[in-house]
């Protein structure tokens, strides 16, 4: 089924639900809390965790069209993390046993959510295996990679803060700061405020 009527479906569905905005920060679920389920009408929201240093660690994104979150939606178990509006996000809130029993009624739908979780996971296992090779700037050209492929805009633009790029990667901002300046001046990336652009001549 096209991607397209597998979104009229769910928009069908979450239609039935109210809807709420989330500013930029505020948080939508708790570590702990057994959510709802949330369907982004638009904005981002940012999945993370908290490490025992208080750093907080961004593990996946999710964009409009997506619904949060799978595993707590399917097994009606607590979240392990958290999850934070990237920016001013509306979303529909259904209960999970509801979007279960949905779920359950539409196996494309569920199938393309599979997908969409496998190609995130695929995502956090390159992570991985870059912070266990330790090069700053392996990591940061992979994250890249990964961020342009899902939301980068029509010339590769990739909306982002060294802020939010040592969240995602684990590593201090002033480690981004310095890496970036070296790929920049190898050419492989161009950097200005708020925005990334990562260059063809890289291939990962």
């Amino acid at each position: 089924m096209a991607d397209t009527d597998i979104q009229n479906k769910l928009r069908a569905f979450f239609s039935h639900y109210p809807s709420r905005m989330y500013a930029k920060g505020e948080v939508l679920v708790q570590a702990g809390d057994t959510p709802a389920s949330y369907y982004i009408l638009e904005g981002t929201i940012s999945q993370y965790d908290i490490s025992h240093t208080g750093d907080k660690l961004i593990l996946n994104t999710y964009k409009a069209g997506a619904f949060i979150s799978l595993a707590t939606i399917l097994n009606n178990i607590p979240s392990d993390l958290f999850f934070e509006a990237a920016e001013v996000t509306n979303v529909h809130v259904a209960p999970s046993q509801e979007v279960a029993a949905f779920l359950r009624e539409n196996p494309d739908v569920t199938y393309d959510a599979l997908a969409r979780l496998s190609r995130g996971s695929n995502g956090l296992m390159l992570r991985l295996a870059r912070a266990m090779e330790g090069s700053a700037e392996g990591r940061i050209l992979q994250e890249l990679a990964i961020l342009r492929a899902r939301f980068g805009g029509a010339n590769g633009e990739i909306a982002i803060t060294d802020s939010e790029l040592a969240a995602q990667t684990g590593m201090a901002r002033e480690t981004i700061s310095r890496a970036l300046k070296k790929l920049n001046a190898k050419g492989l990336v161009s950097a200005s405020r708020g925005t990334i652009v990562l260059h063809d001549k890289h291939h990962m």
